[in-house]
């Protein structure tokens, strides 16, 4: 039998529950069509951890810190950074970056 002083049980059950993972799930919509957007890059900022939204729109993501936030990206669109705050459903209307051209040339043969 291992019997261990008080104080060392109370920093193993702290370090323990500060490692439980949240489950972070929510759809990502085109703001301006509402339609689902199936690749968008959604990642826990400051790691290398992340994932992409499904054919549905739909992602999962697992995170260790109620505070962390998603950085949530697309070609074409404007990069998002979003607070979870505790959230379990974060849900995302991705807005399209306009970029404005001046002048088109168009050389045909």
């Amino acid at each position: 039998m291992i019997i261990l002083p008080l104080f060392l049980l109370a920093i193993l059950n702290a370090s323990a529950s500060s490692f439980q993972q949240i489950k972070i799930t929510g759809t990502i919509t085109d703001a301006s069509t509402s339609v689902t957007m199936a690749g968008v890059n959604i990642k826990i900022k400051g790691t290398t951890l992340g994932t992409i939204s499904d054919a549905d729109g739909k992602y999962i993501l697992n995170v260790t810190d109620a505070n962390a936030s998603l950085i949530i990206s697309f070609i074409g669109y404007v990069m998002q950074e979003i607070p979870i705050s505790g959230r379990e459903v974060v849900d995302i209307k991705m807005v399209p970056e306009v970029t404005a051209i001046d002048e088109v040339v168009v050389v045909g043969y």
